[in-house]
């Protein structure tokens, strides 16, 4: 996507994330708003440089990084439109107890239960209470939650240990409680530059109609005037060419990106800004 959009005259500015590369920082002691804070200083840097257009930088993100885009976008006057690509408009909870179910690998017998005890773990996680208590919290509840599905699948005890700790310690982490309690349509709602959210059909991570009608929703409620919303067919969660869309048939597609999404990109950024 970069060497593309750099040969249709779209300058790109890349970066590795926290603690990667050259980059500083402790990634796993992030959340969504200190990613923000970075491309900030990435927008701060582009404006010192003579060969870049400074009234028209942009910002393109994919999944998490289009919920990270209108985080920046709303906090400087130095981003002049935004492209969401396989985007969530909706909140870290909606989604999680959304992905809870889509995206697990193990049968239950009852699907209200289940969503049930999801939500009253993310309660748990989201609460203002200390990390120990959490913890303790959390680790019971999985316990009588998790353990219980798990055993009746004959799963090794040994195995439920370790995924139930495995499961407390992604609980508690800082990313994963801002995440649950971070709803983007509250920034999209006050986006008044250009946006472009880009989907695929085929996108079992982030279900592109739930999410786009929530893009939609808030863009419409903070009366922006110029937005585009599509859904790319065919296209899985990294707008790969796909047969199922699932996580496990990543690997196997040789297309990076496709080519009828970078041009909708390009298409869209040059029409206004050429």
């Amino acid at each position: 996507l970069s060497d593309y959009l750099t040969k249709q005259g779209i300058g790109v500015l890349r970066f590795d994330d926290r603690g990667h590369a050259k980059s500083t920082g402790d990634f796993g002691a992030a959340t969504t708003a200190d990613f923000a804070k970075d491309v900030l200083s990435c927008v701060t840097y582009l404006k010192t440089r003579r060969d870049i257009d400074i009234k028209h930088i942009g910002l393109i993100g994919h999944s998490e990084g289009g919920i990270i885009a209108p985080l920046v976008a709303n906090q400087t006057k130095d981003v002049s439109f935004i492209v969401l690509l396989a985007s969530t408009g909706i909140s870290g909870t909606e989604l999680s107890v959304i992905q809870s179910k889509t995206l697990r690998d193990f049968p239950v017998k009852d699907e209200v239960a289940y969503e049930k005890n999801t939500r009253k773990a993310i309660a748990i996680v989201t609460s203002n209470k200390s990390n120990e208590v959490i913890k303790k919290e959390i680790k019971a509840h999985y316990n009588d939650f998790l353990r219980p599905i798990l055993s009746a699948l004959s799963v090794p005890e040994k195995n439920i240990n370790a995924f139930i700790n495995n499961q407390v310690k992604a609980s508690v982490k800082p990313w994963n409680r801002y995440f649950l309690s971070y709803n983007p349509a509250d920034e999209f709602e006050k986006l008044q530059i250009p946006v472009l959210s880009l989907n695929g059909s085929k996108d079992t991570q982030v279900d592109a109609k739930i999410n786009q009608k929530g893009i939609k929703v808030a863009l419409l409620k903070g009366k922006n005037k110029d937005y585009k919303i599509l859904e790319l067919e065919g296209l899985n969660h990294f707008f790969q060419e796909c047969k199922t869309g699932k996580v496990n048939e990543y690997r196997k597609i040789e297309q990076t990106f496709s080519p009828k999404a970078m041009q909708e990109i390009s298409d869209w950024v040059l029409f206004r800004f050429q």
